[in-house]
């Protein structure tokens, strides 16, 4: 699987995306029924990106940074295919409502992070 990359003022965070890792979401379909019953789909097009990156294990260090990158609303840079165009790269924001990684116990030699990035292009 690639790899992708978030960064921030020169910290790298670079990981294997989990399984659902998702493209960006472009458009945006709006659906609406008129007063006679004619339904009516709008598609916008948006300029700016979206994906949903699922983390399933993901160091202390790692995690840290990304969950501090959060908290303070830095806006970082984002590889989305790191390991095959190491060129590509959109600014965005982590968009999370929570913070996006936990702590997940496994066993008592395996631990690691995980949760769920919600980048948003900025």
């Amino acid at each position: 699987m690639a790899s992708v990359r978030l960064a921030y003022s020169g910290t790298n965070v670079d990981f294997g995306p989990g399984e659902g890792f998702d493209a960006p979401k472009l458009p945006d379909r709006v659906r609406e029924r008129a007063k006679d019953g004619t339904l009516y789909s709008y598609d916008f097009y948006t300029p700016k990106g979206k994906w949903i990156v699922p983390i399933t294990d993901m160091s202390e260090t790692d995690a840290d940074n990304v969950n501090d990158w959060w908290e303070k609303n830095r806006t970082c840079s984002f590889y989305p295919d790191y390991t095959n165009d190491t060129a590509t790269s959109y600014s965005v924001k982590i968009t999370n409502d929570e913070q996006p990684l936990f702590y997940r116990y496994l066993s008592k030699w395996n631990s690691d992070f995980s949760g769920t990035l919600i980048l948003e292009e900025t």
